[in-house]
């Protein structure tokens, strides 16, 4: 018998069910229960990649709309590891498009929330049935989950609170600096792979922020391809072009808004996670060349 089918020999398959409502991760826990499955809850995604650090599930069921990291990002994550890159994933959505937006982030399959019961354990056994026995989530090779390191310098305490509370929610670890002093001794004290992204206000009014710009970016000089921070300028609304022209001379690998804190908090997200995928490639030489 399977180790996927519920009751096999060796213990019943094991989800990871990933929701924040408690009413319906409930419901769902006592569905799975009495369907066979083992069901371990986490309310987020951060906590869910915390909890693949520890063990490998046979499946996650997630919902897309989590707070802070969303079901989307979760998925983006999981498919960065080599210890979740064949974990099979089914998204439960709201409708409203999570559908296809689940789809392209690499989960197998989605369902509504509204979707019948039955179907919804049809489709689990089939992911499961459908998984390909694997050992990458062992060895070497399988490296723990750990979530984006931002570093945030910015002179006004108001903006420098909201951007590492908004990217905070995002799931990163983020500190904070308000000026070239503290910036360049939080680089110094950790050293450039303690950060993957490191904003800094262009416009700070205390400072000159192409010039912290261009010392920050000279802290990285040296290091091998993809191996250091990327940087990220702040900037006003609707830069001139002569301003941008100097933030990239000065080491800037893009310039955001101020005043666009989402379009600032996906950018910080994608720099994140090549950042990851970076480092999971210099892995994976390492160990073929051992």
């Amino acid at each position: 018998m399977s180790r996927s089918e519920a009751g096999a020999q060796d213990g019943p398959a094991r989800i990871l069910l990933v929701e924040d409502s408690e009413t319906q991760a409930l419901e769902l826990r006592l569905l799975l229960e009495a369907n066979g499955f083992a069901v371990e809850r986490c309310p987020s995604a951060e906590a869910a990649l915390d909890h693949l650090n520890r063990t490998q599930p046979d499946l996650v069921v997630a919902d897309y709309h989590l707070p802070g990291m969303d079901g989307d990002e979760l998925i983006r994550q999981m498919r960065l590891s080599l210890r979740t890159r064949a974990l099979p994933v089914l998204m439960l959505t709201g409708g409203g498009g999570g559908e296809r937006k689940g789809l392209e982030s690499g989960a197998d399959a989605y369902l509504p929330k509204s979707a019948d019961r039955d179907l919804m354990i049809l489709r689990i056994r089939a992911l499961l049935r459908e998984r390909r026995p694997s050992a990458e989530g062992e060895g070497p090779g399988a490296a723990a989950f750990r979530r984006g390191r931002i570093l945030v310098i910015d002179g006004s305490l108001t903006y420098r609170t909201f951007l590492a509370g908004l990217l905070g929610q995002e799931g990163h670890h983020v500190a904070t600096a308000d000026g070239p002093e503290a910036a360049l001794d939080a680089l110094n004290g950790v050293g450039e792979d303690a950060f993957d992204c490191v904003t800094v206000d262009l416009l700070g009014h205390a400072y000159d922020g192409l010039t912290l710009c261009r010392a920050i970016s000279q802290r990285r000089s040296g290091q091998a391809a993809g191996a250091g921070f990327h940087l990220v300028g702040i900037a006003g609304s609707d830069p001139a072009k002569d301003f941008l022209v100097e933030a990239f001379a000065a080491g800037a690998d893009d310039v955001v808004s101020k005043t666009d804190a989402e379009v600032l908090a996906l950018r910080v997200r994608g720099f994140v996670r090549r950042r990851l995928l970076e480092e999971d490639d210099r892995r994976i030489a390492e160990l073929a060349g051992d």
